[in-house]
C-alpha cells in the first residue's frame, strides 16, 4: 500500500522535474542563441576592422623600417605606396592559394588580414641585435635565389632579418591547413605553395632601364618607387577582380558587368590615345598605364547605370570603388606630374641628372655670340 500510495505522489514531482528541465532547455537555448548572435555581430565587427588594421599596421611597419631603423631615411609617399602594395598584393596572392588550395571562402579568411603582424618581427630583430635593416629584392640566378628560399632567406645576408618572420608565415599557413582539413598532405601543400607565391614576390622583377638587378627593365620618366608602385598597382588590381570574381559578387548582374568592362577597356584605350596625341606622355609604358582609373572609374559608373535593375552587388561596387581611389592616390600625382614633391631627395637629383643627360639647358649666350 505504501508503494501504491507513492506511485501519484513520484509522478508528480517527476512531472515538475521534467518541467523544471524543460525551462532550463529553453532558458540555455535562447541564452545561446543571443550568444550565438552577439558572437556573429562580434565576428563581423572584427572582419569589418581587419582591413583597416592592415593599412594602419602595414604603414607603421614601413615607416619604421624606411625612416628610423635604415642606415640612410628614404621614407617618402611613393616609398609608402610601393612598400604597401607590396605587402597588400603578396597577402591576397596567399588568400587565393589558401582559397583553392584548402577550399575556404574568400569571405572566410579576411580575418587573416591580422596576420600582417608578424610582418614586424623584423624591426623586433633590429631592436635586440641593434643592427640597421637593409631589406632588399632577391638578387642574383636562378640557384642563387632558389638556395635562398630554402633557408628562408638566411643566405641573404640583407634579408637575415625576415628569416623568422617567413618560418612562422609558412608553419602558421601549414597548421590552419590541418586543422582546416585534417589532411597533412593538403597542409603541405598550401604552406609549400603560400611560400613560393611568398618568394616569386620577393624577387626584383622590375626596375628601370638600365637595371642591373631587375629580371625586366622598363623605359619610363617616373623615378623607381613611382614605377614599382605602379606596376605593383596593376597586379594588386588584377588580384583583387579574382578575390571578388571567387567571393561570389559578381555573380548576380553578369551582363552589366560585362558591359562595365567593356566600357572600361574602350575608356582606358581613349586616354591613353588622349596622352599620346597631346604628348602630355612620351614613353610607351607611361602612355599604357596611364589610363588605369579612368578605366576603373568608368566601370563603376557602368555598373550602376546598367545594373540598378539588375542588383549589381553593392559589396562589390564598394570594394571597386575603394580599389578606384587606391589608384588615384597612386597614379594622381603622376597623370599631374606632382610626384616630384612626394620622392625623396636622392630620386630627385637622379631624375634631374637623367633630365639634364637627354635635353641638356642651352648656354646663356656670350658678347661674342650675339
Amino acid at each position: 500500500m505504501k508503494s501504491e500510495g507513492q506511485g501519484p505522489i513520484r509522478s508528480i514531482g517527476s512531472g515538475r522535474k521534467f518541467e523544471r528541465q524543460v525551462s532550463l532547455t529553453g532558458s540555455c537555448t535562447q541564452w545561446f542563441n543571443a550568444l550565438n548572435d552577439w558572437r556573429e555581430k562580434y565576428l563581423f565587427a572584427i572582419n569589418a576592422l581587419a582591413p583597416a588594421y592592415f593599412f594602419i599596421f602595414v604603414l607603421g611597419r614601413v615607416y619604421l623600417e624606411t625612416a628610423v631603423f635604415a642606415p640612410t631615411p628614404f621614407f617618402s609617399y611613393y616609398t609608402a605606396c610601393h612598400h604597401m602594395l607590396w605587402f597588400a598584393g603578396t597577402f591576397l596572392s596567399i588568400v587565393l592559394v589558401i582559397h583553392f588550395v584548402l577550399k575556404i571562402p574568400i569571405k572566410d579568411l579576411v580575418i587573416l588580414c591580422y596576420g600582417v603582424t608578424l610582418t614586424g618581427l623584423p624591426l623586433v630583430y633590429a631592436l635586440v641585435t641593434g643592427l640597421e635593416l637593409r631589406l632588399t629584392y632577391l638578387r642574383g640566378g636562378f640557384w642563387e635565389i632558389f638556395t635562398h628560399a630554402l633557408t628562408f632567406v638566411w643566405t641573404y645576408e640583407a634579408d637575415r632579418a625576415l628569416t623568422g618572420e617567413l618560418i612562422l608565415i609558412f608553419l602558421g599557413i601549414t597548421c590552419l591547413g590541418y586543422l582546416v582539413t585534417k589532411s597533412l598532405g593538403r597542409a603541405i601543400l598550401a604552406g609549400v605553395c603560400s611560400y613560393a607565391v611568398l618568394m616569386l614576390w620577393a624577387v626584383h622583377w622590375v626596375g628601370k632601364t638600365p637595371h642591373k638587378y631587375a629580371v625586366f627593365s622598363i623605359s619610363t620618366w617616373m623615378v623607381s618607387n613611382c614605377l614599382i608602385a605602379i606596376v605593383l598597382l596593376f597586379a594588386f588590381t588584377i588580384l583583387m577582380a579574382v578575390a571578388i570574381w571567387r567571393a561570389g559578387l559578381l555573380s548576380r548582374a553578369r551582363s552589366a558587368w560585362i558591359k562595365a568592362l567593356a566600357a572600361g577597356v574602350t575608356a582606358w584605350a581613349a586616354f591613353s590615345w588622349l596622352m599620346w596625341r597631346t604628348q602630355w606622355f612620351v614613353l610607351p609604358f607611361d602612355i599604357a598605364v596611364s589610363g588605369l582609373p579612368v578605366f576603373t572609374d568608368v566601370v563603376i559608373l557602368t555598373a550602376l547605370l546598367k545594373g540598378r535593375k539588375c542588383g549589381v552587388s553593392v559589396l562589390a561596387l564598394g570594394i571597386i570603388t575603394g580599389l578606384f581611389f587606391i589608384q588615384v592616390a597612386v597614379m594622381g600625382p603622376v597623370l599631374v606630374r606632382a610626384e616630384e614633391g612626394l620622392i625623396t631627395h636622392g630620386e630627385l637629383q637622379n631624375k634631374a641628372k637623367r633630365l639634364e643627360a637627354i635635353f641638356p639647358e642651352p648656354q646663356t649666350p656670350g658678347l661674342w655670340d650675339k
